[in-house]
């Protein structure tokens, strides 16, 4: 039935009427939302607008106080501890501090993509004694994502234009059929943030796979994302291409 469930939801993604509570604080306001499969999608806003915890929802990781989330077409307050574990397998999450591991290599920070995946023992493995064939994939996708010279090398080492890529790598490492990524290009100048999105745009179309990312920069998620959605306060406040977006509408977004 599981299988059956993400072949007929076209890989999307769907909020239905979600809010989310934090004590007194209400991060989403009777949110809906819906992702179709190979989408590209930009959630542009200020910090504090709601756009983290709405990518966090989509794989879990967040769960709403009111209102329902489906991700590859399953209902997520439904599943049982290792179904939601499961299906986060198909969910590669790049976040906004990489979260990878600084004294480890840049293999093993790769290889850590698939320990949602497989038993402790099979991860112990996996990590002392690498296959050839395992070896093989990640050094390709380490040239996919520019950096594979960088195998061996520990992550404290590198820039922090290397380090997203490690984050790449990782996220796609899992095999996912969605890649939500929250600010993946806050920390880096306008140049090597171009760069990382055209990349993940690049991998995605590749890939197929659905792909939604959080920005401040406007400019870059007009260049980029053929569907932008704004966010503020917990609210959606525009959902449209970004050749349609007129100027009370980026007023009302960025007005503090």
């Amino acid at each position: 039935m599981q299988c059956k469930a993400e072949e007929n939801s076209g890989r999307n993604l769907s909020l239905n009427q979600v809010s989310v509570q934090y004590g007194s604080v209400r991060a989403l306001r009777n949110v809906d939302l819906k992702v179709g499969g190979g989408e590209r999608l930009g959630l542009v806003g200020l910090s504090g607008a709601g756009k983290t915890t709405l990518l966090r929802l989509f794989n879990g990781m967040v769960r709403p106080t009111s209102g329902h989330v489906h991700t590859l077409g399953q209902k997520l307050d439904s599943l049982s501890f290792e179904e939601l574990r499961h299906l986060r397998s198909k969910v590669g999450f790049i976040h906004q501090d990489l979260n990878l591991i600084p004294n480890l290599s840049v293999l093993h920070n790769v290889l850590a993509g698939k320990l949602g995946q497989i038993s402790t023992a099979r991860a112990l493995l996996l990590f002392t004694f690498p296959s050839s064939h395992v070896l093989d994939e990640v050094y390709e996708l380490l040239q996919r994502v520019g950096i594979a010279e960088k195998l061996h090398q520990r992550v404290d080492r590198l820039s922090g234009g290397q380090r997203q890529r490690v984050a790449i790598a990782r996220a796609l490492f899992q095999k996912p059929k969605v890649l939500l990524a929250d600010e993946p290009v806050s920390s880096v100048d306008p140049a090597r943030a171009r760069s990382v999105l055209h990349l993940l745009t690049d991998l995605a179309g590749e890939r197929k796979l659905t792909l939604c990312v959080s920005l401040h920069n406007l400019r870059l998620a007009q260049e980029f994302f053929p569907r932008l959605v704004g966010m503020k306060e917990g609210e959606i406040v525009f959902d449209q291409p970004p050749g349609a977006l007129e100027e009370n509408q980026l007023q009302t977004l960025f007005k503090i």
